[in-house]
């Protein structure tokens, strides 16, 4: 990453740089409008569904948050987690989500969510709806740290990370991608500091158990004695508050609930698949199709190919001694390997693949005046857009 210090010439006036910033964040605001049959406010951003509040805690009932479908999303059950972060009503979480052990697997966004609320369940909710706002914030706070958005291209580094389709996806579905996601490119700028490393990536862990794979920054610059160790040093802390819980987790909840069986699969059929489908759902229905319908089968298959250039980015421009290369090389390997599941549509790719955009855009940053930055910039983010289509239109 170029820092200000390094720039010649002038940057942009501070006035148009605030404006910028405000600019950035007023996308993701725009999620919290209402839509038709659906009420506006941090609530819609649960997802509940009407099926499942049936039998919710009674507490999270009771603040009567607005169905979004038969079924809603995932965010409901997180935010039950958060009014039980410590899994003392076993049965009655058993009762309310839908594969408990797994959901409770991520309880970092719960716990905080908690925290922030004091337990209180209307405040616990509400925070914890708004917590995917809080991490943009953050998100924005340490682009404007790193770079000081004092370039053109500093802004379109910050569009790309808080208006690409996972980011938005992860708030709108109040999901732990985007906070998981913020606190390992965190990590991996930290790089250099061991303890902050660990601590960052620690945290990352319990929001998203596949944050271990941001341990790949932390890999040993050498085989000396020293380094060796301090890379174990990481991997230990950051891998035993995980393992711990994992455990707490089996005890409290005996295995209820399964993981989805269909999130990984043999090298590139499922991405193969997505794409064949979603090219002829394209010929066979847009033309018949409302324009934003035709707007999403459109993304529907550039996604997977913007995500495809992000992948090979990794494999074209090798530079293993740099921590973020490291990092996102790592999820260009699981991009591979992942399953139906995650490819079934553009809003479960993208967000699942949220590090390896991150990655790839920060690195991409970092390589000023690099032949061909502008093309591997369109290529690698122009599929990544229609959730901020939508959000604005």
């Amino acid at each position: 990453m170029i820092h200000g210090h390094q720039r010649a010439g002038r940057g942009l006036h501070p006035a148009l740089r605030t404006a910028a910033l405000i600019a950035l964040l007023a996308v993701p605001l725009l999620l919290l409008r209402a839509t038709p049959g659906i009420p506006g406010g941090p609530m819609r951003w649960l997802g509940a569904g009407e099926v499942h509040l049936a039998r919710a805690l009674p507490e999270f009932a009771a603040l009567r948050p607005p169905p979004v479908s038969a079924t809603g999303y995932d965010g409901q059950f997180y935010a039950q987690l958060a009014l039980d972060p410590a899994l003392r009503r076993a049965d009655e979480l058993k009762r309310a989500l839908d594969s408990p052990e797994y959901r409770a697997r991520r309880i970092g966004l719960p716990a905080l969510a908690w925290a922030a609320g004091l337990g209180r369940p209307r405040t616990v909710v509400t925070a914890y709806a708004l917590s995917n706002l809080l991490f943009a914030a953050v998100l924005a706070g340490l682009l404007a740290a790193r770079t000081r958005l004092e370039r053109p291209r500093d802004l379109l580094l910050a569009a790309a990370l808080l208006w690409t389709t996972g980011t938005l996806t992860s708030m709108d579905r109040a999901l732990s991608d985007l906070p998981a996601s913020v606190l390992m490119l965190a990590a991996v700028w930290m790089a250099g500091r061991p303890a902050g490393l660990a601590g960052t990536l620690a945290a990352a862990a319990l929001m998203r158990e596949t944050s271990v794979l941001g341990l790949a920054a932390a890999a040993p610059a050498s085989f000396r004695p020293r380094d060796l160790l301090r890379s174990a040093g990481v991997a230990a802390a950051v891998l035993l508050p995980l393992g711990l819980w994992l455990a707490w987790c089996r005890m409290r909840l005996g295995g209820a609930g399964a993981s989805p069986t269909d999130a990984f699969g043999l090298p590139l059929v499922a991405w193969a698949e997505r794409i064949a489908g979603a090219a002829g759902d394209l010929v066979r229905n847009a033309p018949a199709a409302a324009w934003n319908q035709r707007g999403r089968l459109l993304f529907e298959l550039l996604a997977p190919l913007s995500l495809a250039v992000q992948a090979v980015f990794f494999a074209v421009r090798r530079e293993p001694g740099d921590a973020v290369w490291r990092f996102g090389a790592v999820w260009a390997v699981l991009f591979l390997f992942l399953g139906p599941q995650v490819w079934g549509e553009q809003y479960a790719s993208t967000r699942v693949l949220l590090p390896l955009t991150f990655a790839f855009n920060v690195r991409l940053h970092a390589a000023a005046g690099a032949r061909g930055e502008l093309a591997w910039f369109m290529a690698g983010n122009a599929g990544l857009a229609w959730m901020a289509i939508c959000a604005v239109l």
